[in-house]
């Protein structure tokens, strides 16, 4: 679903594989029982992700918990362009 949508509002042609993938995790974590997303928060301190190449095929490969998590805090910042 999330490809669907999103496909047709990327405005820099072809995305990656981990555009998609923070696209799915940060509509994971906001359609979540409040409950259940912020145990999973919980589970990992905020790092401060302010780099886009910061959402990279290792982190997302080794941890993708942490790879969710951290996109769904980018996106939530307001600087980050959140609708």
């Amino acid at each position: 679903m999330t490809r669907a949508v999103s496909r047709c509002n990327f405005r820099a042609g072809q995305p990656s594989v981990r555009a998609w993938t923070y696209a799915a995790y940060v509509a994971m974590l906001a359609t979540m029982a409040p409950e259940m997303r912020e145990r999973v928060l919980a589970r990992f301190p905020a790092e401060g992700v302010r780099a886009d190449d910061q959402f990279n095929a290792y982190i997302d490969d080794v941890n993708p918990a942490r790879f969710a998590v951290s996109a769904h805090r980018h996106f939530l910042r307001s600087e980050d362009g959140r609708a």
